[in-house]
């Protein structure tokens, strides 16, 4: 499950460099706002959000623009986006968090994504692919095993 909050009203805290932490119970907590936490893949440019807030740009513009970036993203490095929706597997929360103070967010466009990616094909061949690793590691004297 993927859920939303936002830093500026939740009482959501935030530890180290990494943008997350561990929630009560199961839930992971991801801060990201490209102000906190510019690295994280979800992290739209800062000047996009800016643009936004000054009215310079619409949010529907925004939003086409940055399911662009998330989609490109994704074709470039998907590897982040399983790892999130690994976090948000059965029994396990996710929480994207950012520090937005009014009106759309970005975090429900990237909750959307996440959602989307869930559905397809390459995520669920990504965990058949994991399943198998764990289910039949390398012997400890396997050739890839020798240290380079």
């Amino acid at each position: 499950m993927i859920s939303t909050t936002s830093i500026a009203h939740g009482n959501v805290a935030l530890a180290g460099h990494g943008g997350h932490v561990a929630a009560d119970g199961d839930a992971h907590v991801q801060c990201i706002s490209p102000y906190l936490n510019p690295a994280h893949v979800l992290a739209p440019p800062r000047a996009w959000l800016e643009s936004l807030l000054d009215g310079d740009i619409s949010w529907e513009f925004f939003r086409l623009r940055y399911k662009h970036l998330l989609r490109s993203r994704f074709r470039a490095d998907p590897e982040p986006f399983f790892a999130l929706l690994d976090e948000s597997g059965p029994g396990r929360e996710l929480v994207l968090t950012c520090h937005c103070l009014a009106g759309p967010c970005h975090v429900e466009v990237a909750r959307e994504f996440l959602d989307k990616l869930r559905e397809h094909e390459p995520y669920r061949r990504w965990i058949a692919q994991r399943r198998q690793v764990t289910l039949f590691p390398l012997p400890l004297h396997h050739a890839s095993r020798v240290a380079r």
